[in-house]
């Protein structure tokens, strides 16, 4: 970035979105084994949310396990969706 960039609001902006840019990148690449972890958590929140359909008292609870299970599968599928994208991209960057 050339010193006239850095000294533009807009340069500023950039650099910014850069540094956070690579710190989210950095993340997803090596902590990748997170993602697997949130879907699993939401594959046992949305069974025992299933089970608690079995009996009438316990099926708001089984509501609210559904929501947030389905919640977390979701974010740990697109946890993985963008490691595979970032170790994808990194690919091309190196070669």
């Amino acid at each position: 970035m050339t010193e006239h960039a850095k000294q533009t609001p807009r340069g500023a902006w950039q650099a910014k979105l850069t540094w956070r840019t690579a710190a989210l990148r950095a993340v997803v690449r090596d902590y990748a084994w997170i993602h697997i972890g949130i879907g699993l958590f939401g594959n046992l929140l949305f069974f025992v949310g299933s089970v608690f359909f079995l009996w009438a008292s316990w099926q708001t609870a089984g509501v609210w396990l559904f929501i947030l299970g389905s919640f977390a599968m979701l974010l740990g599928s697109l946890g993985e969706a963008l490691a595979r994208w970032e170790r994808r991209i990194g690919r091309r960057e190196d070669a």
